[in-house]
Protein backbone atom coordinates (compact mmCIF):
# COMPACT_ATOMS: atom_id res chain seq x y z
CA UNK A 1 0.00 0.00 0.00
CA UNK A 2 1.05 3.27 -1.03
CA UNK A 3 2.04 5.83 1.86
CA UNK A 4 0.11 9.12 1.42
CA UNK A 5 1.43 11.72 3.13
CA UNK A 6 0.06 15.72 3.81
CA UNK A 7 0.95 19.17 4.89
CA UNK A 8 -0.93 21.06 6.75
CA UNK A 9 1.48 23.39 7.39
CA UNK A 10 -0.29 26.60 7.85
CA UNK A 11 -3.12 25.58 8.28
CA UNK A 12 -5.19 25.32 11.50
CA UNK A 13 -7.35 22.44 12.55
CA UNK A 14 -9.91 21.97 15.04
CA UNK A 15 -10.93 18.60 16.45
CA UNK A 16 -13.65 17.96 18.57
CA UNK A 17 -13.47 15.14 21.42
CA UNK A 18 -9.49 15.37 20.80
CA UNK A 19 -8.49 13.92 23.96
CA UNK A 20 -8.89 10.93 24.04
CA UNK A 21 -9.67 7.63 20.95
CA UNK A 22 -10.05 8.06 17.50
CA UNK A 23 -9.93 12.05 17.94
CA UNK A 24 -6.76 12.09 19.62
CA UNK A 25 -5.23 10.36 17.09
CA UNK A 26 -6.95 12.63 14.68
CA UNK A 27 -5.38 15.31 16.26
CA UNK A 28 -1.64 13.53 16.44
CA UNK A 29 -1.70 13.37 12.56
CA UNK A 30 -2.60 16.89 12.22
CA UNK A 31 0.18 17.95 14.22
CA UNK A 32 2.58 15.75 12.18
CA UNK A 33 1.78 17.22 9.19
CA UNK A 34 2.51 20.55 10.47
CA UNK A 35 -1.14 21.81 11.68
CA UNK A 36 -1.80 23.94 14.48
CA UNK A 37 -3.99 21.97 16.24
CA UNK A 38 -7.09 23.38 18.47
CA UNK A 39 -8.14 19.95 21.04
CA UNK A 40 -12.20 20.79 22.07
CA UNK A 41 -13.18 18.15 25.00
CA UNK A 42 -14.71 18.14 28.18
CA UNK A 43 -12.05 16.44 29.47
CA UNK A 44 -9.59 18.83 30.55
CA UNK A 45 -7.23 16.60 32.47
CA UNK A 46 -7.03 14.50 29.10
CA UNK A 47 -7.45 17.24 26.65
CA UNK A 48 -3.89 18.91 28.21
CA UNK A 49 -2.10 15.48 28.26
CA UNK A 50 -2.30 15.27 24.41
CA UNK A 51 -2.10 18.75 23.54
CA UNK A 52 1.08 18.62 25.86
CA UNK A 53 2.26 15.99 23.82
CA UNK A 54 1.43 17.65 20.64
CA UNK A 55 1.62 21.02 20.95
CA UNK A 56 -2.04 21.94 20.75
CA UNK A 57 -4.00 24.27 22.11
CA UNK A 58 -6.76 23.63 24.17
CA UNK A 59 -10.55 24.31 24.66
CA UNK A 60 -12.42 22.76 27.30
CA UNK A 61 -16.25 22.46 27.57
CA UNK A 62 -19.63 20.65 25.95
CA UNK A 63 -20.03 20.33 22.50
CA UNK A 64 -23.73 20.15 22.96
CA UNK A 65 -24.35 23.86 23.83
CA UNK A 66 -23.88 25.81 20.74
CA UNK A 67 -22.83 28.84 22.48
CA UNK A 68 -19.67 26.82 23.62
CA UNK A 69 -19.40 25.91 19.85
CA UNK A 70 -19.25 29.04 18.34
CA UNK A 71 -16.62 30.35 20.86
CA UNK A 72 -14.84 27.33 20.34
CA UNK A 73 -14.52 28.55 16.84
CA UNK A 74 -14.03 31.63 17.74
CA UNK A 75 -10.78 30.81 20.10
CA UNK A 76 -9.58 28.79 16.91
CA UNK A 77 -9.70 31.47 14.98
CA UNK A 78 -8.58 33.94 17.68
CA UNK A 79 -5.79 31.80 17.94
CA UNK A 80 -4.35 31.53 14.89
CA UNK A 81 -6.14 34.00 12.63
CA UNK A 82 -7.85 30.96 10.27
CA UNK A 83 -9.53 27.86 10.71
CA UNK A 84 -8.81 25.40 8.27
CA UNK A 85 -10.25 22.17 8.85
CA UNK A 86 -12.72 20.68 11.58
CA UNK A 87 -13.05 17.44 12.92
CA UNK A 88 -15.99 16.07 14.88
CA UNK A 89 -14.64 13.01 17.08
CA UNK A 90 -16.72 13.75 19.78
CA UNK A 91 -18.77 11.43 21.27
CA UNK A 92 -20.46 9.45 24.23
CA UNK A 93 -21.66 6.07 24.87
CA UNK A 94 -24.15 4.90 28.08
CA UNK A 95 -22.98 1.33 28.67
CA UNK A 96 -26.49 0.19 29.67
CA UNK A 97 -28.96 -2.18 27.67
CA UNK A 98 -31.60 -0.47 25.83
CA UNK A 99 -34.51 -1.41 28.80
CA UNK A 100 -31.91 -0.10 31.31
CA UNK A 101 -31.32 3.24 28.75
CA UNK A 102 -32.97 5.86 30.51
CA UNK A 103 -34.89 9.39 29.11
CA UNK A 104 -31.82 11.33 30.53
CA UNK A 105 -29.25 9.16 28.90
CA UNK A 106 -30.99 9.13 25.75
CA UNK A 107 -31.38 13.26 25.65
CA UNK A 108 -27.59 13.44 26.50
CA UNK A 109 -26.01 10.91 24.10
CA UNK A 110 -28.37 12.84 21.30
CA UNK A 111 -27.45 15.56 22.23
CA UNK A 112 -23.13 15.32 22.00
CA UNK A 113 -23.36 12.64 20.00
CA UNK A 114 -25.87 14.27 16.87
CA UNK A 115 -26.48 17.65 18.58
CA UNK A 116 -22.57 18.23 18.31
CA UNK A 117 -21.81 17.64 14.91
CA UNK A 118 -24.24 19.77 13.85
CA UNK A 119 -23.50 23.06 16.29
Amino acid sequence: MQQVSFDFHGSTALVAGGASGMGAQVARLFAAAGADVVIVDANAALAQQIAGEIGASVVIGDVSDPAFCNDAVAQAVAKTGRLNAVVNAAGIIARKSGVDTDDADWARSMAVNAGGVFH
